[in-house]
């Protein structure tokens, strides 16, 4: 019986030091390699247990657009309770991410990106230069057994494009909601006289079924058009409808 329990409590100390070991650069493959090696993680120091880094995005250009410094410090006890965890933090606070073997939770992340940094995932938002300010404000996300639960919220701060003088054309916020086997997506305008509303949602391994429409009032939409036919199809006399194609 003894030498069990000290097998038990072996083999976390074992598999902690190992993790210890190893260098922190593991952690840009797999991020390069979900992202078609459009997002690396530049600057990294340290290991998997204690490290930091920069995520980039790179451009089809070429062109880098670096982020805000993550440093991670591993928590041992979460070992012992079957999971990695990592205490994260970034220019907006501390966060925590945790993994076990059927599911990961990501808790209290917060930070900002430009827009520029996720157009290019699809031909149109990248032809239209979309502008501004993307910020992330996750109190809890998560994916296990159940599916996805919690939720996050991500707000267009300042949204400018080349193809209007009007700038910014408004300000918006996606609400990402946890709802079993999907990702529930509902988008709205803060402000601006570009008014963007839509539905859908986001299953792992599939495409996005998120769309909606665009409308302007009558003394913008002149200025405001050639955006607006960029982004969707004629609905109306002043208003578009627009549906979510990655890499269209």
């Amino acid at each position: 019986m003894k030498r069990r329990w000290l097998w038990l409590l072996t083999v976390p100390v074992l598999l902690f030091g190992a993790l210890a070991a190893l260098p922190a650069t593991w952690l840009s493959v797999p991020l390069s390699d979900l992202t078609q090696s459009r997002w690396q993680l530049s600057e990294v120091q340290g290991t998997l247990w204690s490290g930091q880094g920069r995520p980039v995005f790179i451009a089809e250009d070429g062109s880098v657009l670096a982020m805000s410094r993550l440093v991670w410090q591993l928590e041992p006890g979460a070992l012992f309770k079957g999971a990695l965890g990592w205490r994260l933090q970034t220019d907006a606070g501390t966060g925590a991410l945790r993994l076990t073997p059927n599911s990961w939770q990501l808790d209290n992340i917060s930070f900002s990106l430009p827009v520029a940094a996720v157009a290019g995932l699809s031909d149109t938002w990248r032809a239209a230069r979309l502008g501004g300010l993307l910020k992330l404000e996750l109190q809890s996300l998560g994916h296990g057994r159940d599916g996805f639960s919690g939720g996050a919220r991500i707000s267009w701060l300042g949204a400018a494009s080349p193809l209007t003088r009007i700038r910014p054309f408004g300000s918006y916020q996606l609400q990402v909601s946890g709802q079993g086997p999907a990702l529930g997506l509902a988008l709205q305008t803060l402000s601006g006289p570009l008014q963007i509303e839509g539905q859908g949602q986001w299953q792992s391994g599939k495409l996005p079924d998120f769309g909606g429409s665009a409308s302007s009032s009558p003394d913008a939409y002149l200025a405001l058009r050639p955006l607006m036919l960029m982004l969707g199809q004629p609905s109306g006399p002043d208003r578009v409808s627009w549906k979510v194609q990655t890499g269209v």
